[in-house]
């Protein structure tokens, strides 16, 4: 997944089972687990609650041939109002998406692979999922796969399950490793580690 809330609308016509690795049909995908997954559902939105201020539940709205996909949250003046998901900022319809991932993801299992989930989020957004994900692939028979840059991530996954992916230029092969920390490298945070190359012990 490469989830791009930029293409995240509010509008459905139709269910599908499983979302676009950018998640552009979010909402059609939202409405398929409303049926078929409403506990998985439910504790999604007891997981936004505690991350989105105000939020309280995502529901769809039927609006002539099509259903809409709102987020009912609580305004300034302490009104509950429904806001079309597509109206939401990046990083709000961001944290619902990645939310979704780790709460819905199928009874009988899966990888999870998600390519920089922190982009359009603030440190203290995307630590928390951080978190939960790795919480959540560590309940078998779940797996997970981060691909990422940013420090976050990498001081919580490298050092125990982290591999180097490189290549010397474009049609160069492509070299996995395994990130091993030099030798002397003990204390060292392991994001400074992979700035100063220090991930491998040769």
């Amino acid at each position: 997944m490469r989830p791009n809330p930029m293409l995240i609308g509010g509008e459905t016509r139709e269910e599908v089972t499983r979302p676009d690795p950018r998640l552009g049909n979010f909402a059609s995908w939202y409405r398929w687990l409303s049926q078929e997954q409403p506990g998985a559902v439910m504790a999604l939105n007891t997981a936004l609650r505690e991350v989105l201020p105000g939020f309280d539940v995502l529901r769809l709205r039927q609006s002539g041939e099509a259903k809409l996909l709102e987020a009912t949250m609580q305004g300034p003046d302490g009104r509950r109002m429904a806001w079309r998901l597509g109206d939401l900022s990046d990083g709000e319809r961001a944290l619902i998406a990645l939310y979704t991932l780790i709460h819905c993801l199928p009874d009988g299992g899966a990888t999870l692979c998600v390519d920089e989930p922190e982009n359009f989020l603030a440190l203290p957004e995307i630590g928390p999922w951080l978190d939960r994900f790795d919480e959540r692939c560590a309940e078998p028979p779940q797996q997970g796969i981060l691909i990422s840059h940013h420090p976050r991530p990498i001081n919580l996954l490298a050092r125990d399950a982290g591999h180097w992916i490189d290549r010397d230029g474009p049609l160069a092969p492509t070299r996995v490793r395994r990130i091993e920390p030099s030798a002397g490298a003990a204390g060292v945070p392991m994001d400074q580690l992979v700035e100063r190359g220090w991930v491998f012990d040769e």
